[in-house]
């Protein structure tokens, strides 16, 4: 039988779990920026940091930022309003929009997931080696190579071996520390390394390997091969370049040399933790990107889609109008379904008033956007809608409102791009004013004779600079001028004080 205290934790278990689902509810809905027809709920707030991938932290999410970004989500919302309910924007050219750029949010959404759970169970392999090299632009070494090879490989003591690798290394950068090479990862990507270190990683032993690369030569040990966690890299790294930054003290210490002296403070002198996390950074996304490319290859090479190779073109001048004819296939989805250049041409039409010059640039140019466009950046999103593992992405409730801002700002960078086409007039004596009043300071240059004085510059000579600073200015005056209108005719308030710095 239960007694008393066991049936109060009983029901005081699931209240207490009630409670915070409530709370959290409650967190979700909070109106944490009000304007009249509308609201910006801490969840939305919460979801454009998922979407965008950006980690919540007092730096990206602080206070000011969470405010900015509200403003920025309220804003958005009452242009998306107004363009729609005005009829500005047909419901047929949004959904031509999103049929185009949705599969992005997908793309973004399956990569945050993929990244989250791959790396937790992928470990980042680092590998140091030690290595002594020899420049030989005559080919007169070979003897001597193999002499030292011989020795290195029959000394055992370790501090015996790094003295001999001081001493006969020509690489004067890594004298100090023992021909020591920092830790790098083998499968962030290409390997810089990869041929010298051929017979070493295939001899997998303790020995020294000689190879030959050019007018180099190169004698290597692979000192270690570590699988690191990546979210313990940057630790790792900074013990290893402490006990750098150690030998180099000891090497600096035992020589008489200036020039040997000034080569070891580079790790002597070197704050090892902050060497580490940078290092750490940079393998690290490194790391990501190599995964994500093999997780992309696996998506296309496994897709039933078959896409021709792109054009090589580096620029619209190169590419031949003739060659893209309407009918031709850019690709084939089934035996009865193809995505030919005329289809692709037609929704590309529509976006192109956002991201395009409104069919103003030549027809080169709008192919080679367009042909980019697909490649690039549509064709990701075409394999992966198609893989089943993006389908549990597709379900989840974080992606369906991602359709909803992406039409929010799709309809943004509209009203930016009409601000953005307003035409601005700069008159002549606007000119003239702007140079009078910064022709000692912007629009001037040092005197050769007197660094202390400056001369101005011709005004035929900054006459263009000149416009283009009032016209950028005069085109921000007309951007504030509709976001300060907008927060005052929609009472647009931040409800700051319910913000936390770090959190949502």
């Amino acid at each position: 039988m239960l007694n008393q205290k066991t049936i109060k934790l009983k029901y005081i278990i699931p209240l207490s779990i009630t409670l915070m689902v409530m709370v959290n509810c409650t967190l979700d809905s909070d109106a944490l920026a009000v304007y009249e027809g509308g609201t910006v709920t801490r969840k939305e707030l919460r979801d454009f940091y998922e979407i965008r991938g950006v980690k919540l932290d007092e730096k990206n999410s602080s206070i000011q930022a969470q405010s900015n970004l509200l403003e920025q989500i309220a804003l958005q919302k009452i242009v998306y309003n107004e363009h729609t309910s005005s009829g500005k924007i047909s419901k047929e050219f949004m959904d031509n929009l999103v049929s185009l750029t949705k599969g992005q949010m997908l793309v973004a959404l399956y990569k945050k997931d993929f990244e989250s759970k791959t790396i937790k169970k992928t470990p980042m392999e680092l590998m140091t080696m030690q290595m002594v090299v020899l420049k030989d632009p005559d080919n007169s070494k070979d003897a001597l190579a193999s002499e030292i090879l011989t020795k290195l490989n029959s000394t055992s003591s370790s501090k015996e071996l790094n003295k001999l690798v001081t001493e006969y290394t020509e690489d004067e950068s890594r004298k100090s520390v023992a021909g020591i090479i920092e830790p790098f990862c083998l499968n962030c990507g290409p390997n810089p390394f990869e041929d010298v270190l051929s017979d070493a990683l295939n001899a997998n032993d303790d020995n020294f390997h000689l190879k030959r690369a050019g007018e180099i030569i190169y004698i290597i040990k692979i000192v270690n091969i570590r699988k690191i966690n990546q979210s313990v890299v940057n630790q790792y790294l900074s013990e290893k370049f402490e006990e750098m930054s150690k030998t180099a003290n000891e090497y600096a210490e035992s020589t008489e040399d200036e020039a040997a002296k000034q080569s070891a403070r580079y790790y002597s002198d070197g704050d090892p933790v902050e060497r580490g996390q940078s290092m750490g950074e940079h393998i690290s996304r490194q790391f990501k990107t190599q995964l994500w490319q093999t997780e992309l290859e696996r998506i296309r090479t496994e897709s039933s889609i078959k896409v021709d190779d792109p054009p090589m073109l580096k620029q619209a001048s190169e590419l031949k109008l003739s060659e893209f004819p309407p009918t031709r296939i850019l690709a084939s989805i089934s035996e009865t379904e193809n995505i030919t250049v005329g289809d692709f041409a037609k929704d590309f039409s529509e976006l192109s008033k956002i991201i395009g010059n409104n069919g103003q640039s030549p027809k080169e140019q709008e192919m080679f956007d367009m042909l980019n466009f697909f490649y690039n950046i549509y064709l990701s999103s075409l394999y992966l809608e198609q893989d089943p593992k993006s389908k549990s992405i597709l379900e989840t409730e974080i992606y369906k409102d991602s359709i909803q801002y992406l039409k929010y700002s799709l309809v943004w960078a509209l009203f930016m791009k009409d601000i953005a086409s307003e035409k601005i007039v700069v008159s002549d004596q606007e000119i003239r004013e702007t140079y009078e009043a910064g022709k000692l300071f912007a629009y001037s240059e040092p005197d050769k004779n007197n660094p202390q004085k400056r001369i101005p510059r011709p005004l035929g000579l900054v006459k263009n600079q000149i416009q283009n600073d009032l016209e950028n200015a005069k085109r921000k005056g007309i951007f504030d001028g509709k976001i300060n209108t907008l927060k005052a005719d929609y009472k647009l308030k931040i409800d700051s004080e319910s913000l936390r710095n770090g959190k949502i």
